[in-house]
């Protein structure tokens, strides 16, 4: 709370006065330290309706995108959006792709696409370009960190909504995904600093063509994926940090 005074002992003193006030006033004045129309706070949707009724002037996400749940189908609404701490696309039934998202070109923290029962394909996310960078994690960065996370659906099919994804740090997993054919659509990465690579039972995999681009990880695994026949898209990975 600001408090001004004014003591009245001459004209021109009077009048020097009500100009500091009014310089005090507008510095005090909780406009000027409001964040702008268009950043918003963190989200979560749950049902279709709470998509529908989100506000289109925010484009950015100053925390997390949270996408669960069973009812949402539609993500049109979201178009505007070019910016989030983090998105969470996790336990969706009747998505089967992410348009809507097509305006996104970063999530500063993590992606984690998991457990969605009929996600086909990520079109939607063909301007994401970078993902990671921020230290400082949000608590739907915590349990699997930094990163692109994509675990645990069913139908997906490749990775071909994130074909200009350049830019990575943290973690990659590709994990538990039985209908996934190739992982190409990764292909465009060349500027990545990966704490842990991780490619693991995903049963219809042939080999991971589309990683030319890393050349260094802390932690490697890539395991499990019955159907692989070779790994020559790690032709280039050179060094496996020591994790000590």
């Amino acid at each position: 709370m600001c408090i001004v005074i004014i003591t009245c002992l001459s004209k021109r003193l009077i009048m020097a006065q009500i100009g500091l006030a009014v310089v005090l006033f507008q510095l005090c004045s909780p406009s000027l330290f409001a964040a702008p129309a268009n950043v918003c706070g963190s989200v979560e949707f749950s049902t279709q309706a709470q998509v529908d009724a989100f506000d289109q002037v925010c484009t950015i996400i100053d925390g997390h995108l949270t996408i669960v749940g069973d009812d949402i189908q539609n993500l049109s609404r979201l178009g505007n959006i070019q910016q989030v701490d983090s998105l969470q696309v996790i336990l969706t039934t009747k998505l089967s792709n992410l348009s809507g998202l097509s305006a996104l070109t970063t999530a500063t923290q993590c992606v984690i696409i998991e457990r969605n029962a009929s996600l086909v394909s990520l079109t939607g996310l063909e301007k994401l370009a970078t993902i990671g960078g921020e230290p400082n994690l949000g608590a739907n960065c915590q349990v699997f960190g930094l990163g692109l996370h994509v675990l645990w659906n069913n139908h997906l099919r490749d990775l071909d909504g994130l074909k200009v994804l350049s830019s990575l740090v943290g973690s990659l997993s590709v994990v538990n995904n039985d209908d996934l054919d190739d992982v190409r659509g990764l292909a465009a990465l060349t500027d990545v600093t990966l704490d842990i690579l991780e490619v693991r039972d995903n049963a219809t995999l042939t080999h991971v063509d589309g990683l030319e681009g890393l050349v260094g990880a802390r932690t490697l695994n890539i395991s499990y994926n019955d159907q692989l026949l070779h790994v020559d898209g790690l032709r280039n990975l050179q060094r496996i940090y020591d994790p000590a």
